[in-house]
C-alpha cells in the first residue's frame, strides 16, 4: 500500500543509559484531512515494532484506543522505515524537512 507522507523531522532517542533505542518521527499523512494530518510515529529498532499518534488529537488529550487516535503502526511502518534508515546512515544529529517551517 502506497501512503502519501511527508516528512517534517526525524529524531534518535533511547529510554535512559540501557534502554531501548527508537526513532521519532513527525510527519503528515497527505490523505488525511489537511487540518488534522500531522502524525508522530515512535520506531523501535526491532523490525515492526511502530507506535503511531494523531498530534491534534494529543495536543486534545485524546490517548485513547479506538477513540479517535488508533492508527497501525504496521501499516506506517513499511512507509516510515526507508526515511528512518536514510536518517540513520546520516551522521547529523536531527533531521529536519525543507519546509518544516511552514507548520510553525
Amino acid at each position: 500500500m502506497n501512503l502519501n507522507l511527508k516528512i517534517d523531522a526525524i529524531s534518535s532517542h533511547r529510554n535512559g543509559v540501557c534502554g531501548e533505542p527508537f526513532t521519532v518521527v513527525l510527519f503528515r499523512d497527505e490523505d488525511l484531512h489537511p487540518l488534522n494530518n500531522r502524525m508522530v510515529a515512535t520506531i523501535f529498532d526491532t523490525d515492526g515494532h511502530c507506535a503511531v499518534l494523531n498530534v491534534g488529537e494529543l495536543n486534545r488529550g485524546n490517548v485513547g484506543f479506538a477513540q479517535g487516535n488508533s492508527w497501525r503502526g504496521d501499516r506506517y511502518f513499511e512507509a516510515l522505515k526507508p526515511f528512518v534508515d536514510a536518517y540513520n546512515k546520516d551522521d547529523s544529529d536531527e533531521f529536519k524537512a525543507p519546509d518544516a517551517d511552514e507548520l510553525i
